[in-house]
């Protein structure tokens, strides 16, 4: 296990998509022992937050239309990886060649992500241990990381660690702002 402190950074909420169910948005991540965790923390007023509830787990697409979190992860040059993770266990990863360039869904991975979602207190907590294979390798390693949030009445915003554009765009490759190295 790496002794080191998490990263922690605040997401923004886009202009363009304002909230009142949620006031912030954070995201810790940190690699221990192979594994990458990500703790995504959502503060207001869990009540007006739509959360999914399928029965089933696994891989899905289309949860950026309802409350999810999600990763970007770029190597070195413009290829990168999408991550989307809802609260009811389902997930979907993705390659991009370039921006929106989408390769294909990855078959499904030796081991794929855990997720947990918990309430403490005014927060919702988004918990993934995600194994370490499925991040792209080596140095120089950026990340976008996000969430959607969808409100009682299905109002959506936004939320990012930059944002770049005059409407949501998680896959702008300048707004990969957070870092991952090796060591992490």
């Amino acid at each position: 296990m790496n002794a080191s402190e998490p990263h922690i950074r605040a997401l923004c909420c886009h202009a363009a998509t304002p909230a009142s169910a949620v006031a912030a948005v954070s995201v810790g991540w940190q690699r221990r022992s192979g594994i990458w965790r990500l703790d995504y923390r959502f503060v207001g007023d869990p009540e007006r937050i739509v959360l999914s509830s399928s029965a089933a787990s696994g891989f899905a697409e289309g949860l950026w239309r309802h409350t999810c979190a999600e990763a970007f992860i770029a190597g070195a040059g413009g290829a990168y990886r999408e991550f989307n993770f809802s609260p009811d266990g389902r997930w979907a990863i993705f390659d991009f060649a370039g921006e929106r360039q989408r390769v294909a869904a990855l078959s499904t991975p030796a081991r794929g992500p855990e997720i947990s979602w918990r309430r403490a207190g005014d927060a919702l907590r988004l918990t993934v241990d995600l194994p370490a294979e499925p991040w792209p390798a080596g140095r120089g390693r950026r990340a976008g990381f996000c969430a959607v949030v969808e409100e009682a009445g299905g109002r959506l915003s936004y939320w990012a660690l930059a944002h770049a554009a005059d409407r949501p765009d998680f896959h702008k490759l300048h707004t990969f702002v957070g870092s991952l190295s090796d060591d992490d």
